[in-house]
């Protein structure tokens, strides 16, 4: 998995100074979970579970998440060559025109998660990994 020593996940919790019952009890999942995470014994975690800690931990989703686990998995354990052979773009972050009312929903959303980035950076409760 993410081989030996720590996950990303184990080192932010130990940085934030959290204790894994605290954790575990904050994001809703058991202590036992959080555990297996930790020790990257989990290959294909539930995408909730690790937005709540992200949430809890205060960063970002990819902070926490091992290369093992963004890597494709199925059966044979490679892309299948149609998937391979015609790869869509991926989309860009903004909101198309044509997607009706639920725009304005959207950017309340982004610019409220924006406002909060920069309040929790004030604050000093934000860290940046990547410096």
């Amino acid at each position: 998995m993410s081989g030996p020593g720590p996950t990303k996940l184990a080192r932010i919790r130990v940085y934030r100074r959290l204790q894994q019952g605290e954790l575990a009890r904050l994001a809703g999942i058991s202590r036992r979970k959080l555990q297996m995470l930790e020790r990257g014994e989990v290959t294909d975690p539930k995408l909730r579970d690790l937005v709540n800690l992200a949430l809890v931990l205060r960063c970002e989703l990819g902070d926490i998440v091992e290369d093992d686990w963004l890597a494709f998995s199925a059966e044979g354990g490679q892309l299948p060559e149609e998937l391979e052979r015609d790869r869509l773009e991926l989309p860009t972050r903004e909101w198309p025109s044509d997607w009706g009312p639920e725009q304005p929903k959207f950017e309340r959303v982004s610019r409220d998660l924006q406002e909060h980035r920069r309040e929790m950076r004030r604050r000093g409760r934000h860290i940046d990994l990547d410096a």
